[in-house]
């Protein structure tokens, strides 16, 4: 009796819930618009947080973060909104009252023990990873290379991709805890409309470069928010990708699979 009212009581929460974060996403819509130096932080802080709830309820059917089986934006559209409100005040005023608020307040001094390097990454994609990114660079150019506006965009793309791994599994100097979640979404909040459109189109090319973004995301997986995430996201790009493309992400698909 006392799980049947749980189970209850958990159904009424998720449906709560699911009717603040759908009044936020319009709520937050409706106020870019009128985007001011009194509510830019208050904008900015809600359009983050939308960001990762929409993570926090989980992987679902036909989602896979970056395109939608039925064709309308996915989730990275939500995380692309946290840019739209930094460029928008940029222009208005200094980012620092956007990250900061009005009253320029600073953030907690950091964790000592936050700022070095976390549990030791996969030697295996540290010892791996410089032969799948010479792969991934030949599926650019061989296949972009005929599309002359296209392949200055992926190129870039794929640069700052490779500069991420080498951040996150460099022997020499890997970047911290601390660093990491910056690192990874940095990528995606760089990531050029033209790359998007891309994605949300099923472009097999972006859809392979994807996959290895969804691999260090897999590094993330101790936020709660994120676990299972990164396989959901992997098989979507999989059921997209015809047979040739498909063998360009065996080796990110290997490493999540065989980590869980």
């Amino acid at each position: 009796m006392q799980l049947q009212q749980s189970a209850i009581q958990g159904r009424d929460y998720h449906v709560v819930a699911e009717r603040h974060y759908n009044i936020a996403i319009r709520e937050v819509a409706a106020a870019v618009p009128r985007l001011n130096k009194e509510n830019c932080h208050a904008i900015y802080t809600a359009a983050v947080h939308i960001f990762v709830c929409s993570l926090a309820m989980g992987p679902r059917p036909g989602e896979y973060m970056a395109f939608r089986e039925d064709g309308q934006d996915g989730l990275l559209s939500l995380f692309i909104s946290v840019r739209t409100v930094l460029e928008i005040s940029s222009k208005l005023f200094s980012p620092d009252v956007v990250l900061k608020g009005d009253e320029g307040e600073s953030g907690s001094e950091s964790d000592p023990a936050a700022e070095t390097t976390g549990p030791v990454r996969s030697s295996t994609i540290a010892s791996e990873y410089g032969y799948w990114m010479d792969q991934l660079r030949h599926l650019i150019e061989s296949e972009l290379v005929r599309e002359g506006t296209l392949i200055p965009v992926y190129r870039t793309v794929f640069e700052r991709l490779h500069e991420c791994y080498d951040a996150v599994y460099s022997p020499f100097s890997p970047v911290t805890t601390a660093l990491l979640s910056p690192c990874i979404f940095g990528w995606l909040y760089r990531l050029p409309n033209a790359f998007m459109f891309g994605l949300r189109q099923r472009h097999q090319p972006a859809l392979v470069i994807f996959s290895y973004f969804v691999l260090l995301l897999d590094e993330l997986t101790w936020n709660w928010f994120l676990q299972d995430w990164p396989r959901h996201i992997l098989i979507g790009i999989h059921r997209n990708l015809d047979v040739y493309h498909q063998q360009y992400i065996q080796w990110p698909m290997h490493c999540v699979t065989s980590k869980a």
